[in-house]
């Protein structure tokens, strides 16, 4: 969806991506029992909270900042210290550390992964040039 959404509005200036958050929520705690013994635990005092949601949010910033306005029509899977980068459902990048992102750091970081080529698009050209 983020993909089409990203085709359809390019052409006024918007662009959309898609967040796959990994974290410790009420729905994934108390709606999902299979979830809740993995992300449910206390954290200790001073020590790195892996499920925390605070650890999504660096994503968010970066995203909507003007450092990320040529990032378009991708898709990333988040959690802990890690941004997954995706290209359907199969993960093919990822920048890591053991703490929060500071959005100023993660956005060079994506930058890079980015940068491969690993989450390029197919044209309808492409699907097209080969014939069927």
């Amino acid at each position: 969806m983020a993909i089409i959404i990203d085709g359809e509005m390019r052409r006024y200036g918007v662009t959309a991506n898609a967040i796959a958050p990994l974290a410790r929520t009420r729905l994934t705690v108390e709606a999902t029992p299979s979830t809740a013994g993995l992300m449910g635990g206390e954290v200790k005092a001073g020590e790195f909270d892996v499920w925390g949601p605070q650890n999504v949010a660096p994503l968010v910033t970066w995203l909507a900042s003007d450092d990320a306005a040529d990032v378009h029509g991708e898709v990333f899977r988040v959690g802990g210290g890690t941004v997954f980068l995706l290209q359907g459902w199969r993960t093919v990048g990822k920048v890591r550390q053991q703490a929060t992102w500071d959005p100023a750091k993660l956005g060079p970081a994506l930058k890079a992964e980015l940068a491969k080529g690993i989450t390029s698009k197919e044209s309808l050209a492409d699907v097209m040039g080969s014939g069927l």
